[in-house]
């Protein structure tokens, strides 16, 4: 009986493993996201230089993260589609925001939309 209960209880550690290593990324992720949004911010508010290849790249690592983690989301539950639809309109967003990137006003608008996006997103989710 012992055995079998150690056996049930490690069978559930290692299938819950996927999970933690999974909310690791998207941690990591989200952190990384964070500290683009503040050198971002920086650069809207003038305390650094408006640098459109830095923005560009900015937008570039939001997009492809995204899109990343559209991808790998549980869409077997209504929160993965949830999910999946949310960060599917993120990299969107990225994606005028870096078309937008030569005229700093269109770009200031697209990333107030990009930040709203994760605000709404944390109002579910965090």
């Amino acid at each position: 009986m012992k055995r079998k209960i150690l056996a049930v209880g490690l069978g559930m550690v290692i299938l819950a493993l996927p999970a933690f290593a999974r909310a690791g990324q998207i941690s990591h992720i989200m952190h990384s996201w964070r500290q683009t949004q503040h050198a971002v911010d920086a650069m809207l508010r003038g305390g650094a230089p408006y640098n459109q290849a830095q923005l560009r790249q900015a937008m570039a690592a939001y997009i492809a993260d995204a899109s990343g983690l559209a991808g790998r989301m549980n869409t077997g539950t209504a929160d993965g589609r949830d999910l999946q639809r949310r960060f599917l309109n993120f990299a969107a967003l990225g994606q005028q925001s870096a078309a937008d990137v030569a005229q700093p006003d269109m770009f200031r608008s697209d990333f107030s939309a990009v930040k709203a996006q994760c605000d709404s997103c944390h109002a579910i989710y965090n």
